[in-house]
């Protein structure tokens, strides 16, 4: 994303003090690694929830980033930001119990499914059948019981 006609947005777009401590890990982590910590390497490593988060309520990101660059970001998406934010931390949730090995067999998986790929949609029409070309998550979704 580029804001505020510079790479390294994150310095001008007054983040909450959370948005700031993790900009600030992921920059000393890629130099503990040796790598140089670009801004475009910085945006690499981020996390999924520090993307959702700064769609969330409070902190005046609305009037602050979004109301100039939410369909800039997203030029596939005609919705607001909440609407948008309610979607991603959907995901966000879905991702954290992936990765923490939380049963989600109870989940509607189908569903989840369709909400990667319409958030993809927002991002880039073209990922979006990539990943449905070559995804094998529906095959094993028609195989469950």
């Amino acid at each position: 994303m580029r804001l505020f006609q510079r790479t390294d947005w994150w310095e001008e777009a007054d983040l909450h003090f959370g948005a700031q401590r993790k900009i600030s890990e992921v920059r000393d982590q890629l130099r503990r690694q040796g790598r140089t910590a670009t801004p475009e390497q910085i945006e690499n490593e981020l996390p999924f929830g520090f993307w959702a988060s700064l769609l969330g309520p409070g902190n005046n990101y609305d009037q602050r980033l979004w109301r100039t660059a939410l369909h800039r970001a997203f030029p596939g998406y005609r919705g607001g930001r909440r609407e948008l934010h309610r979607y991603l931390d959907h995901l966000r949730v879905l991702r954290n119990k992936i990765a923490h090995h939380c049963p989600i067999h109870h989940r509607h998986l189908q569903a989840d499914h369709q909400t990667i790929l319409q958030c993809l949609g927002y991002i880039d029409a073209d990922l979006v059948g990539w990943v449905d070309r070559y995804s094998r998550v529906p095959g094993v979704l028609a195989c469950r019981p």
